[in-house]
């Protein structure tokens, strides 16, 4: 093969595949690294459900583990309630062990205090429709992290 050996040719496509699935386009954090950055307090932000973002300058860390409980009323449909959805949150701050948390769109809690932080669900997109489900993966959580509480 032209002087090039076969293992050395699997290890360079190989290579070239895997930097090829991995460069994104620099606007959403990999699966590899799901961290957002810093965020400043008191500043709303949006974090989607698998991504992790640091907030402040306390080390306080906060992951979207996911959506439960999506009741909220379809926007093509008229409802009696405008139901409810449940944000799971995991929160570390430093190195103390991870609490999880759930706030809610509608019901209570849609705050909480943890470590001298509120942290406030804002809003939860998409929408949901009658016609389709919501995949995990497509739910933007905007939250508000203020000092004290």
């Amino acid at each position: 093969m032209n002087g090039v050996s076969v293992p050395r040719l699997t290890f360079v496509i190989g290579l070239a595949a895997a930097l090829s699935c991995s460069s994104g386009n620099g606007l959403a954090p990999t699966d590899s690294d799901p961290t957002l950055g810093t965020i400043e307090l008191g500043r709303d932000f949006e974090i989607r459900v698998g991504e992790r973002v640091e907030v402040g300058e306390d080390g306080l860390a906060i992951l979207f583990r996911e959506v439960r409980e999506d009741s909220r009323c379809p926007v093509d449909v008229d409802c009696i309630w405008e139901g409810d959805a449940a944000v799971v949150l995991e929160v570390t701050i430093g190195r103390r062990s991870a609490e999880v948390i759930a706030l809610h769109t509608t019901l209570e809690p849609k705050a909480v205090v943890h470590a001298d932080h509120e942290i406030r669900l804002v809003q939860l997109d998409p929408d949901p429709l009658s016609t389709e489900p919501i995949r995990q993966r497509s739910y933007v959580a905007t939250l508000s992290v203020n000092r004290g509480g």
